[in-house]
This record gives C-alpha cells, sequence and structure tokens, in this order.
C-alpha cells in the first residue's frame, strides 16, 4: 500500500503596475522560458508550482494580478499567505498603491519586494530607503532570478530557516 504524502498549499499574489514583471517571473518559474514581447494581464492568471524540500511537498499557487486597477483588486488578495511587490522604475507609486491595498486586506502575510528593469541599481538606492520590514529581490529574467525569492518565501512562511529545495 502506498502512503500519500500531504502537501502544503500556500497562495501568492503577485501585485504592481503594469509592465513591472509579473507575468515574466511567473512564467520563466513555470515554463523555464521568458515570454519574447509584452502581454497584459487582463484581470488574473493562476498558476502553481510544486516545489519538493528537505521538509517535503510545498504546493504555491500564484496569482498574478493585473497592472491596473480593474475592479476586482482586493478581492484577489484575500486568503492569500503571502506576496511580491513588483517595481519598474517607473511604477514605485502605483505598486505602492497595491502594496497599501494588499496590507488592508491581508496584513499578516509577509511581502517580498522585486525591483525589475535596466535601471534597476539607482532605482533600488533610491527607493530601499522608503521601504522598510520588506525583504529586497532584484530579478533579472533569465537567470533564474525566482529561486533566491522562492526560497526566502518557504523559509518565512514554514519557519523552517534550514529548508532547502531538493
Amino acid at each position: 500500500m502506498e502512503v500519500q504524502q500531504q502537501i502544503t498549499e500556500f497562495k501568492i499574489c503577485l501585485i504592481g503596475g503594469p509592465k513591472t514583471g509579473k507575468t515574466t517571473f511567473l512564467t520563466e518559474m513555470l515554463t523555464g522560458r521568458v515570454p519574447s514581447q509584452y502581454q497584459p494581464t487582463a484581470g488574473l492568471d493562476v498558476g502553481q508550482l510544486m516545489i519538493n524540500t528537505n521538509y517535503g511537498v510545498y504546493k504555491l499557487v500564484f496569482w498574478d494580478t493585473g497592472g491596473l486597477h480593474t475592479g476586482l483588486g482586493a478581492c484577489y488578495y484575500i486568503n492569500s499567505h503571502a506576496s511580491f511587490a513588483f517595481y519598474g522604475p517607473d511604477q514605485w507609486d502605483l505598486t505602492e498603491e497595491f502594496v497599501t491595498e494588499y496590507e488592508r486586506v491581508d496584513n499578516e502575510g509577509p511581502i517580498i519586494n522585486i525591483f525589475t528593469g535596466p535601471a534597476r541599481s539607482h532605482f533600488m538606492e533610491k527607493v530601499c530607503r522608503r521601504i522598510k520590514r520588506r525583504t529586497i529581490y532584484s530579478y533579472h529574467p533569465n537567470k533564474r532570478g525566482y529561486v533566491a525569492p522562492i526560497l526566502h518565501l518557504l523559509k518565512t512562511l514554514t519557519n523552517h530557516a534550514d529548508l532547502v529545495i531538493v
């Protein structure tokens, strides 16, 4: 008789303004490919990833929310465990609006900041001082830049500092 392993599931929201890299991040993570051209997310796309760790299997369900206010934004955040907030060089203020709304709906889950775009170094220096108590990562498409934030997120959500992806 085969023993079924329990899988812990987490809902993760990808939030931020348009063209900040949310869909690129998710697509690269799920398929290993980066989209060749920009296609805005209309409303919501959902993707899931199974991750094997030294503590078992975790299922991450990513809710990739559109970067424009569509009226349902806050509804997408309900019952989430965490979020990745995406910042592009010209989208700091808009992404902060999404973060404020996320915190209003679910102020318990961790928020991990992801900086993207060609001016990422200058941009990070400019705004990092204004963002407190949130972990910051820089995402580079085609360089598996999603691994570090995912590992950090799993360690935070599971309270296992020695968790590793196997």
